[in-house]
């Protein structure tokens, strides 16, 4: 089977589209940890990349640095949760491995998500 390569900002609007919004807490530094973990376990599973982009160790953890800047803004608070994002642009399988890293390493799932 082949797998699809997504980008990092797919990945990230993924998680944000799937929080639930009165609990959300994903702030830049958790999401760019949340997308580094899910990097690491969709490769193993998929024996591809997740996403393109190169993860970088800094000091605060692993990061993309494109993601980062983009969310910097929001600082250590919670980003806005996604409301206008397609998460069916991941594969069902993929969608259920995000899910596994978002209900361990992140929350609950926002219950539109749950397919």
């Amino acid at each position: 089977m082949a797998f699809r390569t997504h980008s990092a900002a797919d990945v990230a609007k993924y998680f944000l589209a799937s929080v639930d919004p009165d609990e959300n807490d994903i702030s830049n530094l958790k999401l760019q940890k949340l997308c580094y973990y899910a990097q690491g376990l969709l490769t193993v599973m998929r024996r591809t990349p997740l996403f393109g982009e190169r993860v970088v160790a800094w000091d605060h953890g692993p990061v993309v640095a494109d993601l980062y800047h983009k969310y910097k803004d929001n600082k250590n608070q919670p980003i806005p949760v996604v409301t206008d994002f397609d998460v069916t642009v991941f594969d069902k399988r993929d969608r259920d491995a995000l899910d596994d890293v978002l209900k361990y390493y992140g929350q609950s799932l926002h219950g539109a998500c749950e397919t």
